[in-house]
């Protein structure tokens, strides 16, 4: 239910994205709202079962450079489903840049994460750093889609694994 009209910038568009919600999915409860988090758009994958055998895949970012200014920085509908959108079209999926001290605490923030949550076998976790940089943690997927053009299996291929050997 995520899509660039789920952003608003003051009152009058909250409530309308609000409405929007209430009217397109007839969803009569509670909505949450949350703060705009307006740094680098973060994602890792685990493979495995920490703290036995894991691996860990890198940290990937979404890259909105090539989109256009008046559109939010949001990875949501429209990157995954709408083709002739803009965010389908020009985001990407990169190697994440970001401090090691940063990659450090979402790699042993997420295995300690998924260890607690009870995930098994593949998990994905998803970040986004605030305003001074500090990661924070916007969802944990722990049945993520393996699709062959999903964020495991970009992460995979950045390190090195294609999609067979990724399965």
């Amino acid at each position: 239910g995520i899509t660039m009209d789920s952003v608003a910038y003051n009152v009058g568009q909250l409530n309308q994205a609000i409405l929007n919600i209430r009217e397109q999915f007839g969803y009569e409860k509670p909505i949450l709202v949350e703060e705009l988090l307006t740094g680098k758009d973060l994602t890792l994958g685990i493979l495995g079962n920490p703290p036995e055998t894991y691996s860990v895949l890198p940290v990937i970012e979404e890259d909105y450079s090539a989109l256009p200014g008046d559109l939010p920085r949001i990875c949501g509908y429209e990157a995954k489903w709408i083709e002739d959108s803009p965010y389908f079209k020009l985001l990407r999926s990169v190697p994440a840049d970001i401090p090691e001290h940063t990659s450090k605490l979402i790699i042993e923030s997420s295995l300690k994460l998924s260890g607690r949550l009870g995930c098994r076998d593949y998990c994905r976790f998803d970040w986004r750093l605030d305003a001074r940089g500090q990661p924070r943690l916007l969802e944990v997927n722990p049945n993520p889609g393996w699709c062959w053009d999903g964020h495991l299996a970009k992460m995979a291929v950045i390190a090195g694994m294609n999609y067979s050997v990724l399965l």
